[in-house]
């Protein structure tokens, strides 16, 4: 019994730091170390970390850590369909890269420019699964087999997913990203700080409230220098100028984009009501101006 309460204890206090996952006393761990080349174009690109900052993992080396399988159903990227996948945890990968605890912040970069962030406590709470296998196949054999969209190389889903907060109409929601080719390791508090608001600001005020859904939702597609995703020309500094010029027009583009641009690719957030847009509002009128600048994408060769 003792043995018994002695593990949980360890188990607790490892999930409390960083995204450690949890490792079982006595089972053999798994290291990965990092390719400095390219061996294949389904390698996983590695960066941030500080033992080795730049490189590289194999197909084959990710299939090596423990596997886990989920089944979706009406997924967002497998929509009217029940799909079998096989990958791995977050949380594994980051233990077997050995990635020390400060690295609070995971972000998957897409061929397309969008970002992807998940933070320590989302991790831990969510347990997002790295896609290896969809339906018994690579991606790229599935692809090709169901005459669908590759969404690889990697892809990241959930098994179960349970929304952790709710701020007005905006409810958590599972990020899943597609055609990831690299995962960055970062600090949440250096990433995020470029897009705080000003220092004063109420707790519980809309400006908060925005800043809450904007970290969540505006980042993966909008940047701030180089913090966000890249995939939008629409900057947050050009958001936020547009916010204290024509609130009108912001609310409208989130709620529906082709309101306002007939051609927009965006798509829209018609949930969001009015307080909610007021609070977007709020956080993007509240920013410093600062010099607009052109997104640029990330790139770590």
């Amino acid at each position: 019994m003792l043995l018994v309460v002695a593990f949980v204890l360890i188990a607790a206090a490892t999930l409390s730091k960083g995204v450690q996952a949890t490792q079982v006393p006595g089972e053999p761990r798994t290291h990965l170390k990092l390719h400095t080349t390219r061996q294949s174009p389904t390698d996983l690109e590695i960066s941030g970390i500080p033992h080795t900052p730049h490189g590289y993992l194999t197909y084959a080396e990710l299939e090596s850590l423990p596997q886990i399988s989920a089944t979706l159903v009406n997924n967002t990227e497998f929509p009217g369909q029940t799909t079998h996948v096989t990958g791995i945890s977050l949380e594994a990968l980051i233990e077997a890269l050995e990635a020390p605890p400060s690295l609070d912040l995971v972000i998957a970069l897409c061929t397309d420019g969008y970002h992807t962030h998940f933070p320590s406590n989302s991790i831990r709470s969510h347990h997002p699964i790295l896609v290896l296998v969809v339906d018994g196949q690579t991606s790229m054999s599935w692809a090709k087999s169901t005459h669908k969209s590759d969404p690889g190389p990697y892809l990241i889903v959930y098994d179960q997913f349970v929304p952790d907060f709710k701020v007005l109409a905006h409810e958590d929601e599972p990020q899943i990203p597609i055609n990831i080719t690299a995962l960055h390791f970062t600090s949440a508090a250096q990433t995020f700080k470029a897009i705080t608001p000003p220092e004063g600001t109420l707790p519980d005020s809309p400006v908060q409230q925005g800043f809450a859904i904007a970290k969540q939702n505006c980042l993966r597609c909008h940047a701030m220098g180089t913090t966000g995703g890249q995939k939008s020309n629409v900057t947050w500094s050009t958001i936020s100028s547009l916010a204290k010029a024509r609130p009108d027009i912001v609310g409208s583009y989130v709620v529906n984009p082709k309101s306002v641009i007939p051609d927009a690719s965006m798509p829209g957030w018609p949930e969001y009501d009015a307080p909610t847009i007021a609070a977007l509002v709020a956080y993007f009128q509240s920013l410093p101006k600062v010099p607009p600048s052109s997104p640029r994408r990330v790139t770590r060769e």
